[in-house]
């Protein structure tokens, strides 16, 4: 099991965070410009890159992992309006895979669908409503989420 106990240490911050963007999205004035940095599930802002992009979007245990310790570094050494989550985010090409694209993984990157489904205009006609339950990395994104 995943120990979230480091988040305790953050508390206030958060909730500073959570109430600096409903103020905002609510058109109060705020203290401050709601900004958050973007930082990669997969990076540490003291440690660099966490694992291979390969590894990260292959292995559950691992993604979880090195989330858990971009979060830690993100609320450590950012002070911005960030909000802790777990992110399901695999890769560029899951709404593809479902419709039967196949699906290329790499060391050093996203990966991508390796070749098109729909080669002509004509195969548009061809393609089929996909099960998001089963198709694809939908099922995978599911199964992380569950």
């Amino acid at each position: 099991m995943v120990d979230f106990d480091f988040l305790n240490r953050y508390e206030e911050k958060i909730a500073t965070s959570k109430e600096t963007i409903k103020k905002f999205w609510n058109l109060e004035e705020t203290e401050r410009t709601p900004a958050t940095v973007w930082v990669p599930g997969y990076y540490s802002l003291e440690k660099g890159q966490l694992c291979s992009l390969g590894a990260y979007y292959t292995d559950k245990d691992l993604n979880l992992d090195v989330q858990i310790e971009s979060i830690k570094s993100h609320l450590e050494k950012l002070d911005d309006v960030y909000i802790p989550h777990i992110d399901t985010f695999i890769g560029t090409p899951v709404i593809a895979s479902a419709f039967g694209g196949k699906v290329q993984y790499f060391e050093d990157k996203d990966p991508w669908i390796k070749d098109p489904i729909i080669h002509e205009y004509k195969d548009i006609d061809k393609i089929k409503k996909p099960n998001a339950q089963k198709a694809g990395l939908m099922k995978k994104i599911l199964d992380c989420i569950d």
